[in-house]
């Protein structure tokens, strides 16, 4: 299985770069986007993408890369600090996704392009794991059509698992272990 792991972090150093120097699989090949290195504008809401369910945006930004990477690979880990209440970058992606989805699915007809993707959501502050419930309600909707806005209804990877004083990576690490 192909891994990708989305850091949502703006900075360059921290707990993210733990995770990837701590984390293995024999098993799966795991690839990083770290969203401090990329550049996504947000979502100006002009519904081009409903026709095409395509970003039209200029392409001068990294968000058509980072959705071809999310489409390819098998299972997504999007893993983020806790602040503001997340990190700007990730929501201008998040933003950028909506749109697609919500634009070009339930007005334009085109599939979503994350449908039914095997997704992890991990958030994090300095001291502890902190519970995803919030970003994965706001989240599902990218990944089913059958969504809630008041309960986690989509089977986020993991989220059996509780993280009790696990460090960042050990934690990712046993999300890893149960694909």
């Amino acid at each position: 299985m192909n891994i990708l792991i989305i850091f949502g972090s703006n900075r360059n150093v921290g707990k993210h770069i733990r995770v990837k120097e701590k984390i293995h699989s024999k098993h799966h090949f795991i690839d990083f986007i770290e969203l401090s290195k990329s550049s996504i504008s947000p979502c100006t809401a002009c519904e081009g993408c409903t026709c095409s369910g395509v970003c039209v945006l200029p392409n001068n930004d990294d968000f058509s890369y980072i959705l071809n990477q999310m489409k390819a690979f098998d299972a997504l880990f999007i893993i983020t600090p806790v602040y503001a209440p997340i990190p700007s970058k990730l929501a201008a992606l998040f933003e950028r996704l909506l749109s697609v989805s919500f634009f070009g699915g339930k007005i334009g007809g085109n599939p979503k392009p994350l449908l039914g993707k095997k997704v992890a959501i991990i958030s994090y502050g300095a001291s502890k794991i902190y519970d995803s419930k919030n970003l994965k309600i706001m989240t599902q909707q990218f990944f089913t059509n059958d969504y809630s806005f008041s309960e986690v209804n989509y089977p986020f990877i993991g989220s059996e698992l509780d993280p009790g004083n696990k460090e960042l990576h050990e934690h990712v690490q046993g999300m890893i272990d149960l694909l």
